[in-house]
């Protein structure tokens, strides 16, 4: 099972190259899970002020809160997470994580909708394991398309 290849683009991985690779990228990682658990502070905070204190329906707030959170997260992982501070493709960047976010915005809604009316779950549990279940999806994204360092820039450095 450990030596095992996965092949992905032609190129075969063991189980063992994953764990080295996640190992290799612990700090970024961590830090993905601070910058995370901000926007998701944020969401929960909004969704609980909006649904409770406001009087939206849940799934309103749920989306709103959601795209606060997106702006709140996109700054922390472009400049902190994954320390992407050029502003050379800070548009396409945007542009790709935006789109990242509608498409999490509408997973995120379906899986609000069936945790909370056909699981009977309390929404604010629903979204925590909303949440849990994007996260995975959006490190991999992030980290391989979004603020992967521009391949020129890095050979330049390497020579």
């Amino acid at each position: 099972m450990l030596n095992s290849r996965l092949f992905v683009g032609g190129q075969g991985f063991t189980f063992r190259d994953a764990v080295a690779y996640l190992y290799s990228k612990r700090t970024t990682i961590a830090k993905f899970v601070v910058s995370g658990s901000t926007a998701a502070g944020v969401e929960f905070s909004l969704l609980y002020v909006l649904t409770q204190y406001v009087g939206f329906h849940y799934l309103v707030s749920s989306s709103v809160a959601f795209c606060v959170a997106v702006v709140v997260g996109f700054t922390l992982q472009k400049f902190w997470t994954f320390e992407n501070k050029s502003l050379d493709r800070l548009h396409r960047q945007a542009v790709l994580y935006f789109s990242l976010g509608v498409i999490n915005l509408g997973i995120n809604a379906v899986l609000m909708y069936l945790l909370v009316e056909n699981f009977h779950l309390w929404y604010m549990l629903a979204q925590v394991l909303a949440c849990g279940m994007l996260a995975c999806n959006n490190f991999l994204m992030y980290n391989l398309f979004i603020f992967r360092p521009d391949t020129e820039k890095v050979d330049e450095l390497s020579m």
